[in-house]
């Protein structure tokens, strides 16, 4: 046997390993039709499927050049498929911490510029304050309950695993988001001042903007259709 013969049959050895592996190991389940996974072992062996034919017709090059014809054909795949686990909405600040700087920077503002915090200190102030926290929770546990029991990611610059339209999802698209601004507000009326509530609007705002938009329109490249179906049934907020 020739050295070409034997880099040959090395080549084609690796190649029916590679099948084995791709066509007779079990894939990841994928979950309802609702949630459609980014599974970074199930775009390998997508990969490796579309290779394997490509990969055989060159094992017996004499020449041992290199497989230029996979290359060129692959590319556009492998491509598509990395460009898919690449994308996210491209949130790069947490969302929680630009509440957490909004509350900040209204107690930094109330003490260049003090305005009364009697009511603040007030039972009932507290009172109302306890009641729109716990009003909050009720949209904060079960949309945490869902991520974690569909494996979805709660980082805003990772794709996103499955799209949410169930549970609490129905209610609003962002019941997260509306907790936080529960919070935001509960605590303003326990420890906070009267600047927490004039800067909220801009808080509004910048959540709006910054961060749900974003989120949406790379839904809306994620999932495609399903998305805007899900989008013309709930509302971004309540």
């Amino acid at each position: 046997m020739t050295a070409g013969q034997a880099a040959g049959a090395a080549a084609f050895n690796r190649v029916i390993s590679a099948a084995r592996c791709a066509f007779f190991s079990p894939l990841p389940v994928l979950s309802p039709a609702n949630q459609v996974l980014a599974d970074e072992t199930l775009l390998e062996r997508l990969l490796v499927r579309n290779t394997i034919f490509i990969s055989c017709a060159s094992c017996f090059d004499n020449k041992n050049t290199p497989h230029r014809s996979e290359k060129l054909i692959l590319s556009p795949i492998k491509t598509r498929m990395m460009e898919s686990l690449k994308d996210s909405p491209k949130v790069y600040i947490p969302p929680p911490l630009l509440y957490v700087a909004t509350f900040l920077l209204a107690v930094l503002i109330q003490k260049l510029l003090p305005l009364g915090i009697d009511f603040f200190r007030s039972t009932t102030s507290k009172i109302i304050g306890s009641v729109i926290i716990l009003v909050g929770l009720f949209f904060i546990f079960p949309a945490l309950r869902q991520f974690f029991k569909t494996k979805n990611t709660l980082v805003t610059i990772k794709p996103a695993n499955s799209l949410e339209t169930t549970g609490i999802f129905t209610v609003s698209r962002n019941p997260m988001y509306i907790s936080l601004m529960l919070f935001y507000i509960g605590l303003s009326f326990i420890i906070g001042n009267w600047w927490n509530f004039i800067l909220l609007p801009f808080l509004y705002i910048l959540i709006q903007e910054y961060v749900i938009k974003r989120e949406e329109r790379y839904l809306d490249r994620r999932f495609g259709q399903q998305y805007l179906d899900y989008k013309s049934k709930v509302r971004r907020w309540l």
